[in-house]
C-alpha cells in the first residue's frame, strides 16, 4: 500500500515527473529512491464484454433479444477508422449504420455505413489495446502539482 504524500514525492521530487495517471502508476510501482525514464508510448486497455447477457426485454420479459455477433463482416468493438477518426464500433441501428464511439471516453463519434469504415484492429480477448503517445492530455487528473 502506498500513501498519497510518498506517492507526490516519489513523483515530484526523485522522478521530476507532471501530474498524471499515468505518472502516478509510475511512481508507485518504483521502490523509494529508484530513478527511471518513463516511455514515450502509453497503452490504454479496456475490458470488454464477452457477450450480450441480457436475454429478454419487454414489460414482462416477452421479447427475446437476438442480434448476430457479425453484421456484414464487423463485429462490436474493433477498432476502426471512419472518416479520418479513429474509433471502436459501440452499437448497430437498424437502418445498418454503425455507432462509432472514442475509445478513451466511450462518447460517440459518429455513426456510418460498413462500407465506410476500415479495421485497424480487432479485439484481443476482450480487451480493447489502444497505443498513444504519453504527450496527449489525461482526464480526470487532478491537481497540476
Amino acid at each position: 500500500m502506498t500513501y498519497g504524500y510518498e506517492t507526490k514525492y516519489q513523483r515530484i521530487q526523485v522522478l521530476n515527473l507532471p501530474k498524471s495517471h499515468t505518472n502516478d502508476a509510475i511512481a508507485i510501482a518504483c521502490a523509494i529512491g529508484e530513478v527511471v525514464k518513463p516511455s514515450g508510448i502509453v497503452y490504454q486497455a479496456r475490458c470488454i464484454a464477452r457477450g450480450n447477457y441480457q436475454l429478454y426485454n419487454g414489460k414482462h420479459s416477452e421479447h427475446r433479444v437476438w442480434a448476430p455477433r457479425k453484421v456484414k463482416g464487423w463485429k462490436l468493438f474493433e477498432l476502426v477508422e471512419a472518416k479520418g477518426q479513429i474509433g471502436y464500433i459501440g452499437g448497430r441501428r437498424l437502418m445498418g449504420a454503425f455507432v462509432i464511439k472514442e475509445v478513451a471516453t466511450g462518447k460517440k463519434l459518429l455513426e456510418v455505413t460498413p462500407r465506410k469504415l476500415r479495421r485497424l484492429a480487432r479485439t484481443q480477448q476482450s480487451w480493447v489495446i489502444v497505443k498513444q503517445p504519453s504527450g496527449t492530455k489525461e482526464e480526470r487528473a487532478s491537481s497540476s502539482v
